[in-house]
């Protein structure tokens, strides 16, 4: 079900349907697995309150589910150590820059001129 309304119904154009039906059985218990199919996941899909639901004369059980967005790789996180090791690196670079520039000493110097100030 989607939003309290079955798959068919909520989705008449068929772009999300119900996969094959598998039966299989494990430690004893027996299970039902029907997949959702997306064709294409859109953002709508992220708020939509999916629920299973599984009947018969003996017993009800009704699980939630949710589709999540996957987690995308970000180039800012990752860039980030990189431009700071290009940082420090240009740091010692400039500093060793300067240290080598010889003859080339800069502050106040006095000039003198032959003639005294009165």
């Amino acid at each position: 079900m989607a939003n309290a309304t079955s798959i068919d119904a909520a989705y008449q154009a068929g772009r999300v349907r119900e996969g094959p039906r598998l039966e299989y059985s494990e430690n004893n218990a027996n299970y039902i697995e029907v997949p959702l199919i997306f064709d294409p996941v859109i953002r709508e899909d992220l708020t939509t309150d999916f629920k299973c639901v599984v009947h018969n004369t003996l017993s009800f059980q009704m699980l939630h589910t949710t589709v999540k967005e996957a987690a995308t790789f970000s180039w800012g996180i990752a860039l980030a150590p990189l431009s700071l090791v290009f940082l420090v690196l240009g740091g010692m670079w400039m500093r060793r820059r300067h240290r080598h520039r010889t003859g080339k000493a800069y502050g106040l110097t006095t000039l003198k001129t032959g003639h005294q100030d009165v």
